[in-house]
């Protein structure tokens, strides 16, 4: 049966190392006896004449070194060649973080998909960012949030998404798109844009240094060895969950498969964004878990408080590279604007629903073939109106939903009121 074969594979294992020794010390000794002492013995052991035998002895002396030098080199050129196709593999499939449960050695394997419940390791670390990145006064409020009537969020658990082939589309992406630094690209841009992206970076520092000023946050934080060098940055997304319903008429949304299901197993698309976004069609993302909570969805009726329901929400790694800053609306946009300031011009004969239609944006439209910014970021003022929040928006795979937080929404502004 198999658990006898099993149970005899260390016997012929230890079989076979003992034959391949014996023929090892068989061939050394039969190499070596042509110039040893032993030469004689072998020649006329095996009925070789003297002269014959002399005559071997004295080639084989004679192409030795030719020998040495010929394995030195056959094992230097191995030794070249399994380094070489290491690497290649190491860029075809960039290796996983050391701290995930699938990390193989294998540099061409990523063909794994595990959700991996990291809720006793993570939950106090996550609660502590959800309430670093809440504001209860701005809960409730605005054209997507006006539903809400929470006012904070109770982690319950929190899985870590271990998606290979997700994770090479991710790191292919961050490496084709994300070429230079910011600071190599704002030296390619007109002063006006430099301050521009200067003051993008400095409020991405803010909201850095903001959710580090916790301990157990900061702790988490500095575990992911996010890329400085790529404005690496951890933001929150959220997409309905099954049994979401419309928040304005109630209607049941997603039944048998959610958003939420499907980021898990391809991740985040921005061709699936809509056009219509302040922001173009991008994959978007908050620094504030009450401004990404407004898209996790509605679970009662119009008339039902939220307090007491159950969401979802990604933290997501985004590489965002340099930004662009806008307080202009960029509705259709596909991709961000040039280094230079200059924007698609098939975007005038766009229509637009918000905002200033593209023709009085007083944008410089232009076909350019120069380097784009990495991702564009809204300020708090939008076509001269304050909004509540900034929102973050990419334009190709250059983001990564490692993390899916689930949560309780409660009354109070602190997990810890709620306890």
């Amino acid at each position: 049966g198999s658990t006898g074969e099993l149970s005899d594979s260390p016997h012929w294992l230890l079989h076979a190392e003992k034959q391949f020794y014996r023929l090892f010390e068989a061939g050394r000794h039969w190499y070596f006896g042509f110039w040893g002492k032993e030469g004689d013995q072998f020649c006329i052991k095996h009925n070789i004449t003297i002269g014959c035998c002399s005559q071997i002895q004295e080639v084989v002396k004679d192409a030795r070194w030719d020998i040495y030098y010929v394995s030195i080199m056959a094992f230097v050129l191995g030794a070249l060649f399994c380094f070489g196709i290491y690497k290649v593999g190491y860029y075809a499939k960039p290796k996983a973080p050391r701290y995930w449960t699938n990390s193989p050695w294998n540099p061409f394997f990523d063909s794994f998909l595990e959700e991996v419940d990291v809720t006793e390791e993570l939950k106090d670390a996550v609660q502590e960012l959800f309430d670093l990145t809440t504001d209860p006064k701005r809960m409730g409020k605005g054209m997507d949030g006006s539903f809400v009537k929470h006012k904070g969020f109770k982690v319950t658990k929190v899985t870590r998404i271990e998606n290979g082939h997700l994770w090479t589309s991710y790191m292919n992406a961050v490496k084709s798109t994300l070429r230079q630094t910011p600071h190599d690209r704002m030296k390619k841009m007109p002063e006006e844009l430099v301050n521009n992206s200067k003051r993008a970076l400095r409020i991405i520092e803010k909201h850095e240094e903001k959710i580090r000023s916790k301990e157990a946050a900061c702790s988490f934080i500095d575990s992911l060895h996010l890329k400085k060098r790529l404005n690496e940055t951890l933001l929150f997304h959220a997409c309905p969950m099954k049994g979401a319903r419309c928040p304005q008429t109630g209607e049941l949304r997603f039944k048998d498969i959610s958003p939420l299901e499907v980021v898990k197993k391809i991740g985040l698309d921005d061709r699936v964004g809509s056009t219509s976004g302040m922001l173009g069609s991008g994959t978007y993302f908050a620094d504030m878990a009450s401004k990404a909570d407004q898209y996790a969805g509605k679970y009662g009726a119009p008339e039902d408080t939220t307090v007491g329901e159950t969401a979802s929400m990604f933290l997501a790694r985004v590489a965002l590279g340099c930004p662009y800053l806008t307080q202009t609306s960029l509705e259709q946009m596909r991709r961000p604007p040039s280094l230079k300031g200059h924007f698609d011009p098939n975007l005038l004969w766009e229509t637009v629903k918000h905002g200033k239609p593209w023709l009085e944006k007083n944008l410089s439209m232009q076909i350019c073939e120069k380097a784009r910014f990495d991702s564009v970021m809204s300020d708090r003022q939008i076509d001269e109106k304050a909004k509540l929040y900034h929102e973050y928006a990419v334009y190709a795979k250059q983001c990564y939903p490692e993390f899916c937080v689930t949560y309780t929404r409660i009354a109070s502004n602190s997990s810890r009121d709620s306890a």
